[in-house]
């Protein structure tokens, strides 16, 4: 009944505000450019540090979602992967590598940055950052050992995208269809459409006979992308915590390599062809 109807909670478009709520930013360019935003966060400080991937080379475009993985999967010089994982598990509320792409409101320039974000209470703020600094500047050293994990992180990136393609056909359709129209969607599908799935296939098969090149080339990435040219650090915290990141994140930004001065051009997967079909077995 209309009576019944009535007496459940609702709201009309007069009950939403006209505007979206602005979330408060301070901006700060000096050796880098840092993004504070003032919130209400109780006492958790949430810290991300931005890399250009303007350096990067276009033939390892692929292997941005692999390098990605070997940030914080593999180990360091320090620990191991397993002491690594129980180190950031102990000191931070997590730590995690990706990637921001996109293009800029406007002028619609394309922009790519590797990020490397975390958050942790502000009494373990100097651990965060001292975890960032490990995970950037002292990779492991021992090849064997980088070998053998790359491989089973290679197979689980197989494996994943196999069961993704399966469940979300149109999804993947979708990317592809994009990569025709911009840069953006072009990347998109090198790392995580079709045409990443047959590098990562391509990568598997040569990895086993010759992994020392694969290791090589994820040394040139790390080259390219870890240095502290054109660094942002953004930062959603109380006010006195924010202070305190941006010292943290100056002094390890001054710690980062100079930038070899290159700008990559950045392939549009102009071979695609005009008409194409994917097939794939699945369960009904």
């Amino acid at each position: 009944t209309l009576e019944a109807l009535a007496t459940i909670p609702a709201l009309t478009v007069a009950d939403l505000p006209a505007h979206n709520t602005e979330i408060p930013q301070k901006a700060e360019q000096k050796d880098f450019l840092y993004l504070a935003h003032e919130q209400p966060t109780v006492g958790i400080a949430y810290a991300t540090l931005l890399l250009p991937l303007k350096r990067v080379p276009d033939r390892l475009v692929p292997l941005l979602p692999l390098f990605l993985r070997t940030v914080t999967e593999i180990g360091t010089a320090v620990h191991d992967y397993i002491a690594l994982g129980d180190c950031i598990a102990a000191n931070t509320g997590g730590v995690s590598a990706g990637m921001t792409m996109g293009t800029t409101f406007g002028t619609q320039k394309f922009f790519g940055y590797f990020a490397l974000g975390g958050k942790a209470v502000y009494e373990k703020v100097e651990d965060m950052f001292s975890l960032f600094e490990e995970l950037l500047l002292k990779p492991l050293k021992n090849r064997s050992v980088a070998a053998e994990r790359i491989g089973q992180i290679l197979l689980e990136m197989r494996a994943g995208m196999e069961q993704y393609l399966q469940s979300a056909g149109h999804a993947a359709v979708t990317t592809r269809l994009a990569a025709r129209y911009s840069l953006q969607g072009a990347l998109a599908e090198r790392t995580s459409g079709i045409r990443y799935l047959a590098s990562l296939k391509e990568y598997l098969a040569s990895f086993a006979s010759k992994p020392e090149a694969l290791l090589g080339d994820l040394d040139c990435l790390r080259e390219a992308i870890v240095a502290g040219q054109e660094a942002i650090v953004s930062c959603t915290a109380e006010d006195d915590a924010l202070g305190k990141v941006q010292g943290l994140a100056s002094s390890l930004i001054q710690r980062l390599p100079k930038a070899f001065d290159a700008t990559s051009k950045f392939s549009y997967l102009e071979q695609l062809p005009k008409a194409e079909a994917l097939i794939m077995p699945s369960r009904v």
